[in-house]
């Protein structure tokens, strides 16, 4: 029962994260709101990581820490690219092509001469599926949302010609990334998993503060100040919560609970965002819901 409450928890602080940073990213630089989700996610992160751990020693823990840097780089481009696809696209649609860091992962396993489970295997199926179906909406439209109430058109004129949805390349490129974070985070067995993503942060940083320098993107509106910042509480608190569950396990009931983020996110985009998605648009979503949840059967 705990580790289904800490996956849900950890699901839902994603998707609020989500929910938040779709209004902040319309009105600020994506750079901007990553810099300052990126502080306040590292500032909670790091302390936790140091009372759980301590620091590292030892050639195996400072090994890993090398992988958990990379992998830090990695993050800091996925929440980048995702933030991006917030600007121009629909949290019903971005989220869960992000959320198909799974798919990614699978495909990386298959190409190192890994073997996948038949669940994995037809939930690559419905990933490809669901995110070619979520992919594409009518080109009429409405710009900046990335959806469409229908991709039925009116009796006697031509068939609407479809096009790339706003921001459902930016929520592929970040579900791709998130995957390489993955990958190299499963080398740092060593550290706890806290601590990983502590350390990849913080190894981030001198590649993060002089880019958001260079590029005068650290100032941000005082009244998106507060929600910004708890954006990257809700973002570390369903890292550390999903660990949580994680290490409780069992890891197949924790995999799907935290996986549900997804599913949260549809809803708070329809429910809450008013985001109206193409009928074909909506059966690739769920496609890709579904497939995110065998992702977490399968791992």
């Amino acid at each position: 029962m705990l580790t289904v409450l800490l996956g849900l928890s950890a699901s839902l602080s994603y998707s609020l994260h989500d929910f938040i940073m779709v209004g902040v990213s319309k009105r600020v630089r994506p750079l901007t709101g990553m810099f300052w989700v990126f502080c306040s996610s590292l500032a909670i992160m790091l302390p936790i990581a140091l009372l759980l751990d301590g620091l590292p020693h030892g050639s195996a823990q400072w090994h890993a820490i090398g992988y958990a840097a990379v992998g830090g780089v990695f993050y800091v481009a996925a929440l980048l690219a995702l933030l991006r696809g917030f600007a121009v696209g629909a949290l019903s649609l971005v989220t869960p092509l992000a959320a198909l860091e799974g798919a990614f992962a699978s495909v990386y396993s298959l190409l190192t001469g890994e073997s996948i489970g038949v669940i994995t295997g037809v939930a690559l199926v419905l990933a490809v599926a669901g995110a070619v179906a979520a992919s594409f909406g009518p080109r009429s439209a409405p710009p900046g949302t990335g959806v469409q109430a229908s991709s039925a058109s009116p009796a006697g004129a031509p068939p609407r010609r479809l096009r790339s949805a706003a921001g459902a390349g930016w929520g592929l490129l970040s579900g791709m990334c998130f995957a390489v974070t993955l990958v190299l985070y499963g080398h740092t067995g060593a550290l706890g998993p806290v601590t990983a993503a502590a350390a990849g942060r913080l190894a981030a940083l001198p590649l993060v503060l002089p880019l958001v320098l260079l590029a005068g993107a650290t100032s941000l509106p005082r009244r998106l100040r507060p929600r910004t910042l708890l954006a990257g509480a809700f973002e570390a608190g369903g890292y550390v919560a999903a660990a949580a569950a994680l290490a409780r396990g069992p890891v197949s009931v924790a995999s799907v609970t935290v996986a549900q983020f997804a599913t949260f996110a549809v809803v708070l985009g329809i429910v809450a965002l008013h985001e109206r998605p193409a009928r074909h648009q909506l059966i690739g979503i769920c496609c890709t819901v579904v497939a995110v949840t065998l992702f977490g059967f399968g791992s």
